[in-house]
């Protein structure tokens, strides 16, 4: 069963899924904790709170998420994205 792996250097942060095989899967979860962070930004209860707390919060919460919780929050996220197939100018 695949298990979340992360790796840390002081120029890399890689997460993926790593098999009993060496494998490992590199996946879109690592978006987790910047969904988490800026949906931190927009929520009423902490707008007030500096950056030092959001990123604080950010990690408590991203730490403490199963790999299902991630994969759910994560396909939640998929579902509201809108691409753009134009950049949009600016007035």
């Amino acid at each position: 069963m695949p298990y979340r792996e992360k790796k840390r250097g002081p120029y890399i942060s890689v997460e993926g899924l790593a098999a009993s095989d060496g494998v490992v899967t590199i996946s879109p979860l690592p978006l987790v904790p910047a969904i988490i962070h800026e949906l931190l930004h927009r929520h009423e209860h902490s707008r007030e709170w500096n950056e030092r707390a959001i990123e604080q919060a950010t990690t408590y919460l991203y730490d403490r998420m199963t790999d299902e919780e991630c994969k759910a929050l994560y396909d939640a996220y998929a579902s509201k994205v809108v691409i753009m197939s134009k950049p949009v100018e600016s007035e």
